[in-house]
C-alpha cells in the first residue's frame, strides 16, 4: 500500500502472508509522515464589576511527524475448528508539534490595549506495544463456539515542550515536561451454544486491568534558573479494574424472534494526586439488562421493539486534571471525581426489506443520569477553565428513518435522518442548569460504477444547530468524495480521494455565563486530498461490505 496526500500525509506499508500445512505466518509493516495543520479563534467578551472587557485569540497548530509500526504473528491449525493465534506489534512514533497564540486585548470601547504572542515546540516521542493471544474453537454443529483471548499492552509517551511568549517588549521562557505511562492487562472469554432449531445461549466474561501514570511538570525561567510552577505541576496515578459477566439467549417462536441478555460488571477505579495527597475511588457494581424482539407481519416487513440499559465511563483525559500549557487562557482539564453515566434506552421500529432496498422508521427515548459535561468558568483574571462535571439528567426522544435503494444496477444510494429533542437539568454549584434543545442529523451516501473498472463515492453529513446548558453549536457539514480504479490486470486498485470538500467541517460554537460570553471556531484540519494504490499479490481483491439494513444496534451482543 503507497499513499500521498496534501497537507501532508505520506504512508507505505507491506502486508506479508505465508501458510505451510498447519502453519501460517503473517508480517505487516508501514511507515507514516504526517502534518495536519488546523486553527481556533475565540471571541471573548468579559464582565468585570462594572466594567466589560474583550479579548480576541487565534491559535494555529501543526501536528505530526514520523511514525513506524510492525505487526507479525503465527496461527497454529490444530485442525480444520481449532486455531490458537500469538500476535506482536509495536509503534514507535516521533511527533514535532508547534502551536502559535495571539492574544489581542480591548478595553470596553473596543480600544487596543496590548497584544501577546505565544509560541509553543513541542517533541512527542512514543512507544507502543501489544502481545496477544487468541484460542478458537467451532464444533460439528457451525453455531457453536469458544473464544478465549488475552491481550497485554505496554505504552509509553513523553510531551517536551518548549514555550515563548513575548508581551510587549517582555520575554518569558516556560517548559514543559508530561510523561504518561499506560499498563493494561485484558482477559476474556465467550461460548456460544445452540438451543434446539433457531436459538442459542452466550455466556462469557471479561477481566480488565489498567495502570496510567502521567508526570506533568511545568517550569519556568527565572533569574536564569528553572522554576517549577507548582499550580499547574503534579503526578497523576490512575488504576482501573473492571470485571463483567454476560449471558444472552435467543430463539424463535412462529413469527416472533427474540433475544435477552444481562450484563454485570464490578468496578474498582482509583485516581491519586500524589503531589497534593488527594484520592479518589469508585467502586460499584452495576446490571445491565436488554431485550429486542422482532414480530414478522410477512416475508418482508416486521416490528421491533428493544430495550437496554448501558453506562459510558469517563475516560482518562477526562479525568486527567492537567492541561495542555500551550493556551494560558484558555484551558480545558479533567476532573478526578467523575462518575459514569447510566442510559436507560427504549426503541420501537419498523422494518420492510425488498430484494433491492429497505426502510425503517423508529421511535426513541433515552434517559440519562449523571449525564457528563463540560462547565466553562471564568476567574476575576479572565482565566476560561472548561472542566467536565456530572450534570442531573438528559431525557431525549427521537424520530428516526434509514432507507437504502439499488436505484440501477450501477449505482447505489443509502441515507439516514434523525429528529429528536433532549432536554438536560443540572446545576454546578449556585448556577442552574438548563438546555431544551431540538435540532436533527442526517446522512447519505452514494455509490456509483461509471465504467467496468471505476467505482465513485459520494458521503455527506449534516449536523443542525443544537443548545447546551452554557451555550450553542451552529450547523456542521461536510462532502467528501473519492473514486476508485482497478489497474495492472485488477492486481491494483488506485484511488485518489478529497476528505471535506468545502473545508467545512468546524466546530463553531457559542459559550456564556453571567461574567462571559464568547463566540468560538475550532477546526481540526483542513481539506485533505489523497491518493493510494495498493497492489495485491496471490490475493483477490477485497469487497466492501454495505451497511447491514434496517436499524441501529439495538441490543448489546456479548461485551
Amino acid at each position: 500500500d503507497l499513499s500521498t496526500g496534501y497537507p501532508d500525509n505520506h504512508r507505505a506499508a507491506l502486508n506479508l502472508n505465508f501458510r505451510r500445512e498447519k502453519i501460517n505466518y503473517f508480517i505487516n509493516y508501514g511507515v507514516g509522515y504526517e502534518n495536519s495543520p488546523g486553527s481556533a479563534i475565540y471571541r471573548q467578551k468579559f464582565f468585570k464589576e462594572d466594567t466589560t472587557y474583550f479579548t480576541d485569540t487565534d491559535r494555529l497548530f501543526k501536528r505530526g511527524g514520523v511514525s513506524q509500526n510492525a505487526r507479525a504473528g503465527v496461527d497454529y491449525y490444530f485442525n480444520e475448528k481449532t486455531t490458537l493465534t500469538g500476535a506482536f506489534f509495536v509503534r514507535d512514533s516521533n511527533e514535532k508539534n508547534r502551536t502559535t497564540v495571539n492574544y489581542r486585548d480591548y478595553d470596553s470601547n473596543r480600544n487596543f490595549i496590548q497584544n501577546t504572542y505565544r509560541e509553543d515546540n513541542e517533541r512527542e516521542p512514543g512507544s507502543n506495544q501489544e502481545y496477544s493471544l487468541n484460542y478458537k474453537k467451532k464444533f460439528d454443529n457451525e453455531e457453536q463456539s469458544l473464544n478465549f483471548y488475552s491481550q497485554y499492552q505496554r505504552n509509553e509517551e513523553t510531551e517536551l515542550n518548549d514555550i515563548s511568549q513575548i508581551l510587549n517588549t517582555e520575554n518569558l521562557d516556560q517548559r514543559v515536561d508530561n510523561s504518561e505511562s499506560e499498563r493494561n492487562f485484558l482477559i476474556q472469554a465467550d461460548y456460544i451454544h445452540p438451543i434446539r432449531t433457531e436459538g442459542k445461549l452466550e455466556v462469557g466474561f471479561k477481566s480488565n486491568y489498567r495502570k496510567v501514570t502521567n508526570n506533568y511538570l511545568v517550569e519556568e525561567l527565572q533569574g536564569g534558573a528553572w522554576n517549577s510552577l507548582n499550580n499547574f505541576s503534579n503526578d497523576f496515578l490512575y488504576d482501573e479494574t473492571i470485571h463483567a459477566l454476560y449471558f444472552i439467549v435467543s430463539n424463535k417462536l412462529d413469527r416472533v424472534s427474540y433475544q435477552l441478555g444481562l450484563r454485570s460488571e464490578l468496578s474498582d477505579i482509583s485516581t491519586n494526586l500524589l503531589t497534593t495527597g488527594e484520592t479518589n475511588d469508585k467502586n460499584y457494581i452495576g446490571f445491565f439488562p436488554t431485550s429486542h424482539f422482532t414480530y414478522k407481519l410477512d416475508e418482508i416487513t416486521s416490528l421491533q421493539a428493544s430495550y437496554s440499559r448501558r453506562l459510558q465511563r469517563p475516560y482518562f483525559r477526562a479525568l486527567n486534571p492537567f492541561s495542555s500549557f500551550s493556551d494560558v487562557r484558555n484551558f480545558r482539564v479533567g476532573n478526578p471525581d467523575l462518575n459514569p453515566e447510566y442510559t436507560n434506552s427504549f426503541e420501537v421500529g419498523y422494518l420492510k426489506n425488498w430484494k433491492a432496498s429497505s426502510f425503517f422508521a423508529g421511535l426513541y427515548y433515552n434517559n440519562t443520569t449523571g449525564v457528563m459535561s463540560r462547565i466553562y468558568t471564568v476567574d476575576n483574571d479572565g482565566i476560561t477553565t472548561a472542566k467536565y462535571q456530572n450534570l442531573a439528567t438528559r431525557d431525549s426522544y427521537g424520530l428516526e428513518f434509514t432507507a437504502n435503494k439499488d436505484l440501477f444496477d450501477w449505482w447505489k444510494v443509502n441515507g439516514s435522518f434523525n429528529f429528536y429533542r433532549s432536554i438536560t437539568d443540572g446545576q454546578s454549584g449556585d448556577e442552574k442548569l438548563h438546555a431544551d434543545n431540538y435540532t436533527w442529523t442526517s446522512r447519505a451516501t452514494s455509490k456509483m460504477t461509471v465504467a467496468k473498472s471505476i467505482d465513485f463515492q459520494a458521503n455527506f453529513s449534516y449536523y443542525a444547530p443544537t443548545n447546551s446548558t452554557q451555550g450553542t453549536r451552529k450547523s456542521i457539514y461536510s462532502l467528501d468524495l473519492g473514486v476508485s480504479k482497478d489497474v495492472f490486470n485488477t492486481k491494483g486498485t488506485l484511488i485518489a480521494s478529497v476528505q471535506d470538500v468545502f473545508n467545512s467541517n468546524k466546530y463553531r460554537y457559542t459559550n456564556f455565563g453571567e461574567t462571559f460570553y464568547a463566540d468560538n471556531v475550532y477546526q481540526r484540519r483542513r481539506t485533505q486530498f489523497q491518493l493510494s494504490l495498493n497492489y495485491r499479490i496471490n490475493q483477490k481483491k477485497q469487497k466492501s461490505k454495505d451497511k447491514g439494513k434496517g436499524s441501529r444496534d439495538m441490543g448489546d451482543g456479548g461485551f
